[in-house]
């Protein structure tokens, strides 16, 4: 028969477990955005893949990094919804 205390009990253990899940989602969602960022830098596309055309002396290579503001905010949003939840 499951008394207060053992429901109290499980519901603690679901809970633990639960945001051990979602704390452990958020890393590996950090770690995705930190590799997206380092990828999509422009001198990294350069240098990795257009090596060839930017060093001949023909091609003017030149360019800016974009705005990551909508990818961090996708973070900020996932920890505050943690908070409030």
């Amino acid at each position: 028969m499951l008394t207060f205390v053992n429901v109290l009990f499980q519901d603690t253990i679901a809970t633990a477990v639960f945001s051990l899940l979602f704390f452990i989602a958020s890393c590996a969602w950090a770690a995705g955005l930190n590799d997206i960022k380092w990828w999509t830098t422009f001198s990294n596309v350069r240098n990795r893949f257009y090596s060839d055309v930017c060093t001949d002396g023909v091609a003017e290579c030149t360019g800016e990094n974009g705005g990551y503001a909508g990818l961090n905010v996708s973070i900020v949003s996932i920890w505050s919804l943690l908070m409030f939840v």
